[in-house]
């Protein structure tokens, strides 16, 4: 299913800042890209608040919701989670 390496993708994407520097075509697609997602983040914070000091909160709940697959699996590809079999006993 190519929808579970999407999260991923916007991991890689979001880490590819430091060729905006090299690049000027690249840095004007790149900050339209990430001024685009910021700004769906914070209008669909504002849309789930009930008070305007939620939206902060929620901002960062959905950042975290769709960046977290994407860490978390190169996080495993490069071997920086622990073993399950050393946390818990009956992992089978």
């Amino acid at each position: 299913n190519l929808f579970v390496f999407l999260p991923t993708a916007a991991v890689l994407f979001f880490l590819s800042s430091p060729v905006t520097f090299l690049l000027p075509a690249w840095s004007w697609l790149y900050w339209m890209i990430v001024t685009v997602y910021g700004l769906v983040i914070i209008i669909d914070s504002a849309i789930k608040s009930r008070h305007f000091f939620e939206v902060p909160g929620i901002a960062w709940a959905i950042l975290i919701g769709n960046l977290g697959p994407g860490i978390g699996f190169l996080a495993q590809i490069f071997r920086l989670l622990p073993v399950h079999k050393k946390i818990y006993r009956n992992f089978e």
